[in-house]
């Protein structure tokens, strides 16, 4: 996974100079969108035919391949979200820096900076796939965990599946 530091430089680039206060300045700004259940829709980019309802809290993709990203930073500590899945369909789920390319081709796990987890085809994305986790099914629900912590435990990202841990899926 992406160290603390290369968050921390995406984050100086994404909000200049003033790098970490800007940073900090956008996240409470997330913070008080997200106490609004009708302005979470507003802290994702879409790409593709992709409909996320009022809330922003059920997305699902009219196409072939849509993509959909948190814009939201996070640079030090550990961070997790999840995913109830409506179908068992290939989804690749993760994370990615603010650099990654999202494109009609290509989304989270396809990229260098990005790290990907499909449990329809039972892999993990980083550029290229390796065997990893379970299979699931509709109504699964998926823990995406980063650690950015420094030290030996940190620097990893890890899934769970209905709260059993699935192992860590990719480390510094």
């Amino acid at each position: 996974a992406a160290s603390a530091a290369d968050a921390l430089a995406d984050a100086r680039e994404l909000y200049g100079a003033g790098g970490l206060e800007d940073a900090e300045a956008v996240l409470e700004r997330a913070v008080d969108l997200e106490r609004s259940a009708s302005s979470k829709a507003a802290l994702l980019k879409l790409l593709g035919d992709v409909r996320v309802d009022a809330a922003g809290t059920s997305a699902q993709s009219r196409a072939n391949f849509s993509s959909l990203r948190a814009n939201a930073c996070v640079f030090e500590g550990k961070w997790s979200y999840e995913a109830t899945l409506g179908s068992s369909g290939i989804m690749q789920l993760g994370w990615c820096t603010a650099r990654c390319p999202f494109t009609r081709e290509n989304g989270v796990g396809d990229a260098p900076d990005s790290f990907a987890f499909d449990g329809h085809r039972v892999r993990k994305w980083n550029v290229s796939s390796q065997p990893y986790g379970k299979a699931w099914v509709a109504g699964d629900v998926i823990t995406c965990t980063i650690d950015l912590s420094p030290g030996p435990e940190g620097g990893t990202v890890s899934y769970h599946r209905n709260g059993v841990p699935l192992g860590v899926a990719f480390d510094n």
